[in-house]
């Protein structure tokens, strides 16, 4: 996250970045993982890269107390690469702020965990402006199919641009999750000041159609839908998932949501995979699922009903068998669950005769895997 001027360095690490963190350090380590092993059996060099756009200080105190410290982002990243790097593996970690005092804390941290004489480097510059620079940099080595992940964490909802995410998106093996500041953006929007920088952080003019709506929650919902669709009609990202922090302060509401854009249904998969690992948390996330026309459910009360009903009228308009795997990839992408709410609800969904699963010989029958497939019935009783 990027620092304010008028903070102490080290700072005390907020609740909800602790949670932020759990879910990058979960992801990472199954990224570099299947990647690297990925790039190995293809004979290809193993090497990976990584961008933090709003580095921050790489340490934060625990706590009021100080009497400890937890790691930052581009540390995380950094000792998971440790852990998991081996004979030709390579990462690159290219890490922006453009706090100097906060460069200058994180330069020595990082090298310091550089065990394996990796190119890291921190660079004291905005987002924007230095990966502008840094895609040029990196064409070379994406057209190499280096696979890229940009963490994109911002103090607030400035310097960052859908130009620039269509930017690093047009490259097949990129990946971005970004901090949305719902909270400051709902905020600052309706100040006649502001108006570029939403046009910039929307790529359109769009966002002025707030006006049309009647509560904050209204807004809210508005404006993460509008950047899901953004993200995938102006970046050309082809898979899109959020997740929101319910936020005990705020009576469990969300102050801000992670976006996760790829090109690959997989990357997807395995960041929802790592959400439902690490949601266990007063802090909890919760998956984003996606309703009529592309309008986000930011606000079901019942992840587990819109699963289950979402699922029905997806197998209900297949009007025929769908494979498994296929429904699992949808469901993914559109629901709130990932593969065990997945087989869960159709479990559920079979045992109410509502759905037929045909599977294959010697498949269990309280679960469904790939391989079997699953038939609306309803209408043939």
């Amino acid at each position: 996250m990027a620092t304010s001027t008028s903070r102490t360095i080290p700072w005390v690490i907020e609740q909800q970045t602790v949670v932020k963190h759990e879910l990058l350090r979960s992801y990472m380590a199954t990224w570099m993982n299947i990647l690297w092993q990925q790039q190995e059996r293809l004979r290809r060099p193993a090497h990976l890269i990584y961008v933090d756009g709003f580095a921050g200080p790489g340490e934060y105190w625990a706590s009021e107390e100080q009497a400890a410290k937890v790691d930052g982002s581009p540390i995380i990243v950094g000792r998971i690469a440790n852990d998991l790097m081996k004979g030709q593996r390579k990462l690159d970690i290219i890490a922006f702020d453009s706090d100097k005092r906060t460069v200058d804390h994180l330069v020595p941290l990082l090298k310091g965990i550089n065990m394996k004489q990796q190119a890291w480097e921190v660079i004291h510059e905005d987002f924007s402006t230095g990966t502008q620079g840094l895609m040029t940099k990196l064409s070379a080595r994406l057209g190499r199919d280096y696979p890229t992940f940009f963490f994109i964490d911002p103090f607030g909802y400035s310097d960052l641009p859908m130009t620039l995410l269509a930017e690093i998106l047009k490259h097949e093996r990129t990946e971005v999750f970004v901090t949305f500041m719902t909270y400051d953006i709902v905020r600052f929007m309706v100040k006649p000041d502001a108006e570029q920088k939403m046009v910039e952080l929307f790529g359109t003019e769009d966002y002025k159609n707030y006006v049309q709506c009647k509560t904050p929650k209204e807004r809210v919902n508005f404006i993460t839908t509008l950047y899901r669709r953004q993200l995938l009609s102006m970046a050309k990202a082809k898979h899109v998932i959020g997740f929101r922090i319910n936020t005990p302060a705020q009576e469990g509401r969300a102050r801000y949501f992670l976006i996760h854009a790829s090109n690959h249904i997989k990357a997807l998969k395995e960041m929802k995979n790592a959400m439902d690992r690490t949601s266990d948390h007063e802090f909890k996330f919760e998956a984003i699922g996606v309703g009529d026309g592309g309008q986000l459910d930011l606000f079901v009360a019942t992840p587990e009903i819109q699963i289950k009903s979402a699922l029905l009228e997806y197998v209900k308009q297949a009007g025929s068998k769908i494979e498994y795997s296929v429904i699992e990839d949808w469901a993914y992408e559109r629901t709130a669950g990932a593969a065990r709410h997945i087989k869960a609800a159709l479990v559920e969904l079979e045992g109410e005769s509502k759905v037929r699963i045909e599977r294959k010989p010697r498949q269990k029958k309280n679960t469904v895997v790939e391989g079997a497939t699953v038939e609306f019935v309803s209408t043939l009783l």
